[in-house]
């Protein structure tokens, strides 16, 4: 197996590793990882049958594994065992002195952090509890609707404005990169939208979802304060999680080890599902105060 830097992958036969991988997620294409990495490469077998996708950054002449902001997780990929396993990890560890890199392939021992993420299968019920019972209620006695006649630019104003703002430690530089995502995802025809307007038809929520062939993803929403408290977010998830349902897909709540959110989620239904956080060697110091000015600056550019 080999290291592979970008330009000298061959995506085509990449892309379809990843497809052919039953329980790969959409964050392991290739089209996914050059919207949201500064670097990546692959580790891979000449017959592209085994491999893994490794974001890297080069940030003062250290080359280290990273997780962007906008991906999960990541998966080996191919007919792998746990040897095998095990001898790829060795080698990214080798060939990077240190690293952060979430995987979902838990069937396997990865002695890593575990996170979980939130879905609900497509195999099971749709069960929400009193209070997402309530909100809904709530919604449909409001003034609120929700609309699908959403316009791309209306979404990111939003979104910025009402939630990226909001969020510690993410940047400008962060919301130039997930508007990437978007309209990658968008041109893709992957991207779907789910708006809420008052009566006056004045914006007052979003969430953007992803769809694959076997899933449906939340990406990103938010709402006023106002709609928010009137159900909106409720509303906006609980329509699609029924859309899916009703296409034969899993829903995907993107998943977060916030308990808030992971409550939220757990409210619509969702179950908790594992994956692995690998975590080895030291960053240096030099790196760990850069990135924190970066963080400090980006957030008055």
């Amino acid at each position: 197996m080999n290291f592979i830097l970008r330009p000298h992958i061959d995506v085509e036969k990449w892309d379809y590793l990843v497809a052919k991988t039953r329980y790969a997620g959409i964050y392991n294409y290739s089209y996914f990882l050059d919207s949201v990495c500064e670097n990546w490469c692959i580790y891979v077998d000449e017959h592209y049958s085994v491999g893994i996708a490794i974001p890297f950054t080069n940030k003062l002449k250290t080359k280290l594994v990273y997780t962007p902001n906008y991906l999960r997780c990541l998966n080996l990929l191919g007919e792998i065992n746990q040897k095998k396993i095990e001898a790829i990890l060795k080698e990214i560890k080798n060939e990077f002195s240190s690293g952060d890199l979430a995987i979902e392939n838990l069937e396997y021992e990865l002695n890593g952090k575990t996170r979980v993420y939130q879905q609900i299968s497509r195999t099971h019920e749709i069960q929400i509890n009193t209070l997402s019972k309530r909100m809904l209620k709530k919604f449909d006695q409001s003034q609120l609707r929700i609309s699908s006649n959403v316009e791309l630019e209306s979404v990111f104003s939003f979104l910025e404005s009402n939630l990226f703002q909001r969020i510690q430690g993410l940047t400008k530089s962060d919301f130039i990169l997930f508007k990437k995502l978007i309209i990658n995802l968008n041109n893709l025809k992957m991207l779907k939208i789910c708006g809420v307007v008052n009566s006056q038809n004045e914006f007052k929520g979003c969430s953007l979802f992803v769809q694959t062939k076997e899933k449906l993803i939340y990406i990103k929403g938010v709402a006023s304060q106002d709609a928010m408290k009137d159900g909106a977010m409720y509303a906006m998830l609980f329509k699609n999680i029924n859309e899916a349902h009703d296409n034969n897909l899993d829903f995907d709540f993107g998943g977060s080890n916030i308990n808030s959110i992971k409550q939220f989620y757990s409210n619509l239904g969702g179950q908790d599902t594992l994956y692995s956080k690998i975590i080895w060697g030291n960053q240096p110091l030099y790196y760990k105060i850069a990135k924190y000015i970066y963080h400090f600056i980006g957030k008055f550019k």
